[in-house]
């Protein structure tokens, strides 16, 4: 039975990001309409062409959502419980993204042509929002007085390059950002940012 025509774009972008992460770049559209009901003509007359498609689903949000939860905070709980947290959402947000990012970029399409649409872009305003939260905490003595872009960096780079070893390796080992892991990380941090001096 075919579907209603007015089905969300959300729910059609969705489906063409399962589609493209599950199939790869060369997924005809005939697949992506099909699992949605819909005719080939009907999803171009949404969104103009297949790059356009993908582009629209696979690109992330100007803001990832990790770093829009930044703005509550730091609050009252310890260092390490927040960076823990901070950590897992970052993480999955980064674990979402990379496979995405590998299909527009096998599809062809240039760095450039992926970051045209954003006033900043996503990493770089991941950064400076994480780079914020670390200042309130400086300010509030959570932590000490540290290098901010290079302590942001450090975060990102600890998960980011955890993500890239288990695509690369695909050893079940690395595997995804565990809350064990996560802890771990916040630990070392926690350790690393102690307003105290060690004795």
């Amino acid at each position: 039975m075919v579907r209603p025509k007015g089905i969300p774009d959300a729910e059609v972008l969705a489906e063409a990001r399962r589609c493209f992460l599950r199939y790869g770049p060369g997924v005809s559209t005939e697949t992506i309409a099909a699992g949605l009901s819909l005719s080939q003509p009907a999803l171009f007359k949404r969104f103009g062409t297949k790059k356009a498609l993908m582009m629209s689903a696979l690109r992330p949000p100007p803001t990832p959502a990790w770093v829009v939860a930044l703005d509550d905070g730091p609050d009252e709980r310890s260092i390490t419980e927040q960076l823990s947290g901070i950590v897992q959402r970052a993480g999955a947000y980064f674990e979402e993204v990379a496979p995405a990012m590998a299909i527009l970029r096998a599809s062809g399409i240039s760095r450039e042509e992926m970051l045209e649409s954003y006033d900043v872009a996503p990493p770089v305003a991941a950064k400076a929002g994480l780079m914020a939260w670390l200042e309130r905490a400086r300010q509030r003595g959570l932590i000490r007085d540290v290098g901010l872009e290079a302590t942001a960096s450090m975060i990102m780079g600890g998960l980011l390059f955890h993500v890239f070893m288990s695509r690369l390796t695909g050893v079940a080992q690395v595997g995804p950002i565990s809350p064990s892991y996560a802890e771990e990380l916040a630990d070392l941090l926690a350790l690393g940012l102690n307003p105290e001096p060690a004795r």
